[in-house]
Parts: structure tokens; C-alpha cells; sequence
């Protein structure tokens, strides 16, 4: 999870949460950015 943290603080993934009606902790979807897909990684 650190890294996708990381990946999230520099903007190069983002966060969604996905509701499937279960009891507990919401999933989460990570997915790529336009500046990761265009290897704006620094």
C-alpha cells in the first residue's frame, strides 16, 4: 500500500472506491493517470 501512497501523493494514480453493497471496507480501484501513461514518472 506504501507504494501506491506514493504513486497517488505524485499524481501518477488515482483512487476510487468501489460500493459493492458488501459488509467491511469499501475496494478500492487504482488506475493510471494520463502522466503516468505518457511517462511523466520524473
Amino acid at each position: 500500500m506504501a507504494h501506491l501512497k506514493h504513486l497517488e501523493g505524485r499524481g501518477l494514480v488515482t483512487k476510487e472506491e468501489i460500493l459493492v453493497g458488501s459488509v467491511g471496507r469499501p475496494k478500492m480501484l487504482y488506475k493510471p493517470t494520463q502522466k503516468l501513461i505518457e511517462g511523466g514518472s520524473d
